[in-house]
């Protein structure tokens, strides 16, 4: 029960530091500013670690319903059923 309550806060870690990468990388005008662009670099790293870590845990299905829409769980999209995982 602890693994999950851990994988779930590192998903919620890649979810936050992904949302401050995209928000840099606008403000770092095509990497012409150093500072967002580092920041944007630093963000998608942060967040590909912790993904990477969540999914030791949490199934990839999971993962990708709350990385898209979250929220939206179980099933993410249930009428086209994409994302659906296995029970």
């Amino acid at each position: 029960m602890q693994g999950n309550i851990l994988a779930y806060g590192l998903l919620l870690v890649a979810i936050i530091a992904e949302t401050f990468a995209t928000s840099s990388l606008n403000a770092s005008k095509q990497f012409t500013r150093f500072w967002p662009s580092a920041f944007s670099v630093l963000g998608y790293v942060v967040s590909f670690y912790t993904l990477s870590h969540a999914l030791k845990y949490i199934p990839v299905g999971h993962c990708l319903c709350h990385l898209v829409r979250p929220g939206n769980h179980p099933g993410c999209n249930r009428r086209r059923g994409v994302f659906q995982t296995a029970s």
